[in-house]
């Protein structure tokens, strides 16, 4: 029992980071959410159009640090809350960016926003910020 207990704080503990594997999972999962269960069930990995992804949530992956989103032009919207994220970084590629959702975080410094000028909503509650 302490084993499995061992191997339960480890998976807690893992760090992940921003893939294409996890992008295309993040999709295929909204597909299954939201979309009829027979066109969900014929969408494969192969039909995951990223360069035209507009929205894209990842929440509750454990990710600790944003990276790899170069190339998603047309994402307007992205939502990372209920991670654990420490700083926001890696976004100034995405230009059209309107939507960013990063609470339930472990940031603890509002900064890396300066070239999202699309930007019109930014959520950063239930984070470490303490001024700003």
């Amino acid at each position: 029992r302490q084993e499995v207990m061992a191997d339960r704080t480890k998976i807690s503990e893992k760090r992940v980071v921003i893939d294409e594997k996890l992008i295309i999972n993040a999709v295929l999962e909204y597909r299954r959410q939201y979309l009829d269960d027979t066109i969900a069930d014929l969408q494969v990995e192969e039909d995951v159009d990223l360069d035209a992804l507009e929205e894209l949530s990842m929440t509750h992956q454990r990710i600790y640090k944003i990276s790899n989103l170069e190339g998603y032009d047309n994402l307007r919207k992205l939502v990372l809350n209920s991670n654990k994220i420490e700083k926001i970084e890696n976004l100034d590629t995405l230009m059209n960016l309107e939507w960013l959702d990063l609470s339930f975080n472990r940031i603890k410094k509002i900064e890396g926003l300066d070239k999202l000028e699309k930007l019109t909503d930014l959520s950063l509650h239930n984070n470490l910020i303490s001024s700003i």
